[in-house]
């Protein structure tokens, strides 16, 4: 056997858990993804999850967007998935939360999670991000915000 399995066995043993060979059930995962703050690293968990368990998920068609930065879940994810009828086990990609379409995409009971960041350093990660070559520096980049001057930046395809 692999001598990391057996490290975790053992670890695992002296806490009174044990290892399963498969997974037991979780229900449908409905995550809403927020920018800047760990998303992707959730995200790539949850599709190993989902792989692990053969689970269906609202993949989109773009490889990235479930109608972002427009309605979710865009027109082309509806003519490639269909109309809402409870038939995915999660929605982990970029969208805009919508409760009532997740639900009614979602089959049911689904648990609804995001993930959250400090919002000081969530803003310069952002500006540092999205907005340092185009604005240059954070007082350019704060009075954007103030007056809306620059809505155009906000559409970053890599949002």
């Amino acid at each position: 056997p692999d001598r990391h399995v057996e490290d975790a066995e053992l670890e695992f043993e002296m806490f009174g858990l044990k290892l399963q060979e498969e997974p037991g059930p979780i229900p449908p995962i409905a995550f809403a993804k927020i920018h800047k703050t760990g998303s992707n690293t959730l995200n790539n968990i949850f599709h190993r999850m989902r792989e692990r368990r053969n689970l269906s998920c609202f993949l989109p068609q773009d490889r990235a967007h479930l109608g972002y930065p427009g309605a979710f879940p865009g027109d082309d994810n509806v003519l490639a998935s269909g109309e809402p009828s409870h038939q995915f086990d999660m929605i982990i990609n970029h969208a805009m939360f919508n409760e009532v379409l997740y639900r009614a995409y979602m089959k049911p009971a689904p648990f609804f999670t995001t993930i959250l960041r400090e919002p000081v350093a969530m803003q310069i990660s952002s500006f540092n991000y999205f907005f340092r070559k185009s604005l240059g520096d954070w007082e350019t980049y704060l009075r954007s915000l103030e007056t809306g001057e620059t809505p155009h930046l906000y559409k970053n395809h890599q949002a």
